[in-house]
């Protein structure tokens, strides 16, 4: 008797639970994002060209986020144009040998972004950085790559604050 008010409770529990596929009919991502004042669809967005290193490593993670990996759109609403730098700064002084040299250090990533929507008014712009921290080796392969892995974390993280500061924007222009 227990054990099926305990089921039935369960199952009345569930019911009240909703699923969204992942997943179109078509076997895309589901590439909008929804928001309290509706739906924005980042796949419109077309992003141009980068010209170094670490602007194509934020325009590759905007073009997954957007579009879930499908790529760019064809016929795209609007044109995203961003542009990244990267600086290091030392984050600690502590000594690890008499050279002198800082064991940790922070690699920032500054993006600043302009969408314009088909007519070329913007629509919004805006910068954003991100930092990630790292550590820094006495061996030069070793503290090289660890730089560059940092400046990819803190590429990605500035992406998805550029695509978090595009939806709200969006939303405020009702686009």
């Amino acid at each position: 008797m227990m054990r099926g008010i305990t089921l039935a409770a369960i199952l009345i529990a569930l019911s009240g639970c909703t699923v969204q596929p992942l997943y179109q009919g078509d076997g895309s991502v589901v590439a909008r994002t929804v928001s309290n004042a509706g739906v924005v669809d980042l796949s419109r967005i077309s992003i141009s060209p980068a010209r170094d290193r670490t602007t194509q490593d934020v325009r590759n993670h905007l073009i997954f986020l957007f579009s879930g990996g499908a790529g760019e759109p064809a016929q795209a609403d609007y044109d995203l144009a961003i542009s990244a730098r990267t600086s290091r700064t030392s984050a600690a002084a502590i000594q690890r040998s008499r050279e002198q040299e800082p064991t940790s250090a922070v690699s920032t990533v500054t993006v600043q972004y302009s969408l314009r929507n088909r007519d070329g008014r913007v629509v919004a712009e805006g910068r954003t950085s991100s930092r990630a921290a790292f550590d820094v080796s006495r061996q030069q392969f070793a503290a090289r790559r660890a730089q560059q892995d940092a400046q990819d974390r803190a590429a990605r993280e500035a992406a998805e604050a550029v695509r978090l500061s595009l939806i709200r924007d969006l939303n405020r222009t009702g686009s």
